[in-house]
């Protein structure tokens, strides 16, 4: 009886590691195909007012034209933080598409009328 209870939870301390595995290396395959430099090919469905260039790196840094901070992947979402002044700013956004030419986010915002959503679309440049 000993034994067979062991080896339950040899197998299920293995499925968890296994799942915990899994898990880890989805987020770090999203990490690694996100690490380039990318250009704003439309907002919202319409060409941008400016083609903004948003850069990721493997160090977990990135740049949007002026703008520059720190990022994290966790699934399909990215966290960007980055600071203005004093204050510092936290942008979370969902990857809608992922390829290694494409990059779609959606960024869900609030401002006094409620929640809106901007869909942008991106496409990978060389540097």
């Amino acid at each position: 009886m000993k034994l067979k209870m062991t080896v339950a939870a040899f197998v299920f301390f293995g499925l968890v590691l296994v799942g915990v595995v899994l898990v880890s290396t989805a987020g770090t395959d999203t990490a690694k195909k996100l690490v380039g430099v990318w250009e704003v090919t439309k907002e919202n469905g319409k060409p941008p007012k400016d083609k903004g260039i948003l850069e990721y790196t493997a160090d977990g840094k990135y740049s949007l034209d002026s703008q520059k901070g720190t990022y994290t992947v966790k699934g399909d979402m990215v966290g960007r933080i980055f600071k203005v002044g004093e204050y510092e700013f936290f942008i979370t956004e969902k990857i809608n598409k992922l390829t290694e030419t494409e990059l779609h986010t959606q960024v869900v915002s609030t401002d006094a009328k409620g929640d809106f959503a901007t869909i942008i679309e991106y496409k990978r440049v060389k540097k």
